[in-house]
């Protein structure tokens, strides 16, 4: 289906002899080729979106706990985390928000925050999801993970 469409969005292009032979002006010819652009680059779009839903629905499916959990902790050990960021890592890990990791340790949220924070600056990851995954797999891209 992807081909039929990629072939359709040249036909703008090969119409440009007919728009030059009949002359119908420099707005039809650009009308003709943008068109061809726009199908060519929403075809891009569409196939890369499918992609990226595909690899966080894999993600989504894997189960952290029963999946490599001797790589999780090595990673934490590698990205030199300290006892207490050990602690909260392993509680977001295991599905705890802020407030309740806050409760169970004993400190403030914001201090929860901060050590999360921390951990996302030592291992380069921008989001929870992100620096979970990256403990978890030791990698970030996401399209290797089977």
């Amino acid at each position: 289906m992807e081909e039929i469409i990629v072939y359709a969005a040249l036909v703008p292009w090969g119409a440009m002899t007919i728009i030059a032979y009949f002359d119908f002006g420099q707005q039809a010819e650009a009308l003709s080729t943008n068109t061809g652009f726009l199908v060519v680059t929403g075809i891009f779009i569409v196939k890369f979106i499918r992609q990226d839903r595909d690899a966080i629905n894999k993600l989504q499916d894997i189960s952290l706990n029963g999946l490599r959990p001797e790589v999780f902790g090595q990673n934490c050990m590698y990205y030199e985390f300290t006892t207490r960021e050990t602690e909260v890592i392993r509680l977001l890990h295991e599905g705890y928000t802020t407030g309740e990791i806050a409760a169970r340790l004993f400190i403030s949220e914001r201090t929860v925050t901060t050590h999360i924070q921390n951990m996302m600056l030592k291992t380069h990851t921008h989001k929870r999801l992100e620096l979970l995954r990256k403990l978890e797999f030791g990698i970030l891209d996401i399209k290797n993970v089977s």
